[in-house]
């Protein structure tokens, strides 16, 4: 038998497919009849009649009839009782064919292995010793499920690990809006406000559930492009509470002016499975805010570039995610941030407000749309200054400059 399989059946094949003739056909037939591959052997003999019929071969006609009516007799069946529709089943190593209620699946007598499965995933394999001509019945109720690969990541943006999974890719392009009220602190020829808009590119990358790596790049319309952030994160502890660190670098692209290093301390909670909690503790010694020199801050990036202004995220940040529906979310950021620790100034209360939704296929995430309305220094503690960073500092309530953000970031699976 194994000798027909690994040479003879395999050349025998070939002939047939390069000249499919009538008689050809019925002596493939005839051969994989004679090694009891009864449906092969019927699916042959009946194509032979039809070529005989076509060419009005009388005898070959009768040959490849008698030899179909010896063969189909010999194929045994197997049916489900209990499958629903889209069940398939594929024995040994054919095709997989339709298998629903009552249906019979055609197997070749002898030792065989049945492979099921249907809308809830895959049964475990089933060998089957089948005669000549029986029909098995099988209550597919009965059979054992294998287990079922667990999602990459769940649909809710609530219920999602602080760092990618493993293999996993996510693109993100987001488009900003700013409106920035620049206060008397400006000069007599430049306008009390200022609206602009840019662009966000950015990636990151699972390198393992608890590494990954990132890179984001903005781009505000009429200005050079921002520095190039580039992060390490990674998740030191998981579960109901996950804590993770996170290292950023900011290289200056070459008309930038801003350089320098971050670093975070994050932790996640989750009280419940639709409620996210996330803080976060980080500082920064960057290059460039004031006259050139380095300076230590309470602060984060951001990735949006509002004109020739660096942005900033409080060095010590809440956030909650509510996702009443997997498909759904909102949440509310705040925190507590200073620009420069020489400037007393320079601290900031930001409030942001999200609300987003999530395309997904079957149980992973393929695409999440989040959009951002961002007052980021809507309290300032301390009044001073007005060239103090961020430029507001002559007001204690900052809210006519806000960030309108539109988030789009699809995830590959690698």
């Amino acid at each position: 038998m194994l000798a027909y399989l690994d040479g003879v059946r395999p050349a025998l094949v070939a002939a047939v497919e390069k000249r499919p003739t009538a008689s050809s056909l019925l002596a493939l037939g005839r051969a994989d009849a004679a090694h009891g591959l009864v449906r092969a052997a019927a699916q042959s003999c009946r194509h032979a009649l039809r070529l005989a019929n076509e060419a009005q071969d009388e005898a070959l006609a009768n040959e490849a009839f008698s030899c179909l009516s010896n063969v189909e007799p010999r194929i045994a069946h197997v049916v489900l009782r209990g499958a629903g529709p889209g069940t398939v089943a594929a024995a040994g190593d054919g095709p997989e064919v339709a298998a629903s209620q009552d249906e019979r699946v055609a197997v070749d007598p002898g030792t065989t292995v049945l492979r099921l499965r249907d809308a809830e995933g895959a049964f475990e394999p089933l060998v089957l010793a089948l005669a000549e001509g029986e029909e098995r019945v099988l209550d597919i109720a009965l059979l054992d499920r294998l287990p079922r690969a667990p999602p990459p990541q769940p649909v809710a943006l609530a219920a999602r690990p602080i760092t990618l999974p493993g293999g996993t890719v996510a693109l993100r392009s987001s488009g900003f809006f700013t409106y920035e009220n620049l206060g008397e602190h400006r000069t007599t020829d430049s306008p009390d406000w200022r609206p602009g808009a840019g662009i966000g590119l950015g990636l990151r990358a699972g390198l393992t559930d608890d590494i990954e790596v990132s890179i984001v790049e903005a781009f505000s319309y009429g200005y050079a492009p921002s520095d190039v952030l580039l992060g390490l994160g990674a998740r030191l502890l998981q579960g109901d509470f996950e804590l993770g660190l996170d290292v950023t670098g900011r290289v200056p692209v070459p008309s930038g002016s801003v350089g320098g290093g971050y670093l975070a301390v994050r932790g996640s909670g989750h009280p419940a499975a639709i409620v996210r909690i996330d803080a976060s503790v980080g500082g920064a010694v960057v290059r460039g805010l004031r006259a050139g020199k380095a300076t230590g801050g309470l602060f984060q990036p951001t990735g949006v570039a509002v004109f020739d202004n660096p942005t900033m995220e409080p060095g010590v940040a809440f956030g909650a995610t509510l996702s009443p529906i997997p498909h759904l979310h909102l949440g509310l950021d705040t925190g507590l941030g200073v620009g420069d620790f020489t400037a007393p100034a320079s601290m900031f209360v930001p409030l942001a407000f999200r609300l987003g939704g999530v395309v997904a296929s079957g149980d992973a995430p393929e695409l999440d749309v989040d959009l951002h309305l961002s007052f980021p220094y809507l309290f300032l503690p301390v009044r001073g200054d007005a060239d103090a960073l961020p430029h507001h500092a002559d007001r204690n309530v900052v809210g006519d400059t806000f960030w309108l953000t539109l988030d789009f970031r699809g995830y590959l699976y690698l």
